[in-house]
């Protein structure tokens, strides 16, 4: 079962860095002219709702389907920057993502591999506990920044849908989940600390 865990996370990171390298070569090749514009990077921009929500008619085509109609209460407008530089900034912007991602993911194969040994209280797994911790504290706050920074960029530059809906200014969301579980695997790392040193005073002692 851990193996396979562990082969999973693998194949996971390989994902990550074929993803990152396709980022890349996406952003170098824009901003260098080798690409055409349909390849240009876009972002996602959550927008706010002007209205409680929308209703979009859904009429069925065959008499023995049945639909209800749909309520819209969110959606997202997809923008793509015309200028090179602003192209390559948002593909650095998706790799530093991934590699925040891509290194929990390798401290969790690391951890997963020393579960085979005899002991698995090893300081290192503590140590990779605690990055892990204050990888997930960096994605917190890697999308406050974000939701900051797509307000304050892209704020005022759209009319969308005769005013029904409008891009939220800049605004600073902190999100406690992610402060709770960093919390909670550095108090897990320091049970794994503890443990390593109660597993080496076992072992002096016999």
């Amino acid at each position: 079962m851990l193996n396979m865990l562990s082969t999973l996370l693998k194949v996971a990171m390989i994902g990550i860095i074929l993803l990152m390298l396709y980022l890349l070569g996406l952003g170098v090749g824009r901003s260098l002219n080798f690409l055409p514009e349909q390849y240009q990077a876009s972002w996602e921009i959550p927008l706010k709702m002007n209205i409680p929500f929308q209703m979009l008619k859904v009429n069925s085509l065959d008499p023995d389907l049945l639909a209800h109609d749909i309520e819209v209460k969110e959606a997202e407008l997809e923008v793509m920057p015309k200028g090179r530089w602003l192209s390559l900034f948002i593909n650095l912007i998706g790799i530093l993502y991934l590699t925040i991602v891509g290194g929990i993911l390798y401290y969790l194969n690391r951890i997963l591999e020393s579960l085979d040994a005899p002991y698995p209280f090893l300081p290192k797994n503590a140590i990779y506990l605690q990055r892990i911790a204050l990888l997930v504290l960096m994605l917190s706050f890697y999308k406050t920044m974000m939701g900051f920074m797509v307000g304050l960029i892209f704020v005022d530059k759209f009319e969308i849908g005769s005013s029904l809906a409008s891009i939220q200014g800049p605004s600073l969301s902190i999100d406690f989940t992610a402060f709770f579980m960093a919390g909670l695997l550095w108090v897990l790392s320091e049970v794994f600390r503890k443990g390593t040193e109660l597993q080496s005073l076992e072992e002096q002692t016999v």
